[in-house]
């Protein structure tokens, strides 16, 4: 038996650390942790919180502008945390490895020394579907725009 929950618009907050080696033009790694909070409405109203730790690299398609196009992707691990009566549970928690594909547009503005402005669009999903507290699998995928600042030093 299928159900249906509808997920609301969430909410990601996110801290990350990177490096960008010298001799690789245009490369530069990251690890990062998230957090993902998302409400679900509908006959199945309830929650999900999911913590992410990743590592992520990314390319930046280097040029004479102030705007630099980027793709990226990473590899990670995740927490997901059900709570409310989600899909018939009362909740519950798993674990699952995760995978992401980024991509964006980085404004370095001229005025402003060693801080980077980025606009992101973020897919986010685990390799597997997690479970419920009684074995009942939820399909999570994350579709996000994300805004942030990268200040280099």
């Amino acid at each position: 038996m299928r159900t249906k929950a509808d997920w609301d618009a969430g909410s990601v907050i996110k801290a990350s650390i990177g490096y960008q080696p010298p001799s690789f033009d245009g490369f530069r790694l990251e690890a990062e942790y998230s957090n993902h909070h998302q409400g679900i409405t509908g006959n199945n109203s309830g929650h999900a919180d999911v913590n992410v730790g990743a590592l992520n690299a990314y390319y930046d398609f280097l040029n004479s502008s102030v705007i630099t196009p980027f793709i990226g992707g990473g590899l990670g691990y995740a927490g997901f945390d059900l709570g409310g009566n989600t899909l018939g549970s009362s909740g519950g928690s798993d674990q699952r490895f995760i995978y992401q594909g980024m991509a964006g547009l980085t404004w370095s503005p001229n005025f402003v020394h060693d801080v980077d402005f980025d606009l992101e669009y973020r897919y986010f999903a685990p390799f597997r579907d997690p479970k419920t507290d009684n074995g009942i699998k939820w399909q999570f995928d994350n579709h996000s725009i994300e805004a942030g600042a990268r200040f280099r030093f």
